[in-house]
């Protein structure tokens, strides 16, 4: 699907398709990613730094390339148990109502989230899909929060 433009990566652990009606949807990185991506010898908190400074990467690099043609109303759209409300609200989205679709999506990859989210803890851990939530954010207000996600960035040490 990448080599088809339908998939878009903008970091390696931050994914997007390709605009669709002008929403953009956002994914993690699939469970190949974060088996090649991340190092069995660092300990969880630093898989955690990783996994947040690219999914930070990610979100500017997507910004990067859409703010240079402001004037599309572009909706990103994302579904997550990883992040939560307060976050999300903070970096310029807005909690919407849940997407069934994006929850049975979910559901159905259950195993391979137990999988990377064990990978990311260094023990067994079970994503909570009773806190997932939608949130979607436009250009204008990512754009509006860039600076607060290049602030977040530099925070994420992973050396």
């Amino acid at each position: 699907m990448k080599k088809q433009g339908k998939l878009i990566y903008y970091s390696n652990l931050l994914i997007t398709e390709s605009p669709k009606n002008n929403i953009v949807k956002i994914h993690g990185g699939t469970l190949l990613d974060y088996v090649f991506v991340i190092k069995r010898e660092w300990s969880a908190t630093k898989r955690r730094n990783y996994i947040l400074k690219k999914y930070t990467e990610g979100l500017l690099n997507m910004i990067e390339d859409f703010e240079i043609k402001p004037d599309q109303k572009i909706t990103f759209k994302a579904t997550t148990y990883i992040i939560n409300k307060r976050t999300a609200t903070k970096i310029g989205f807005k909690i919407v109502d849940e997407e069934l679709m994006q929850k049975g999506i979910l559901l159905f990859n259950y195993v391979n989230l137990i999988i990377s989210n064990s990978i990311v803890k260094k023990k067994i851990s079970f994503p909570k899909l009773n806190q997932v939530i939608t949130f979607e954010a436009s250009l204008e207000d990512l754009i509006a929060n860039k600076p607060l996600l290049i602030e977040m960035n530099k925070r994420f040490k992973i050396q």
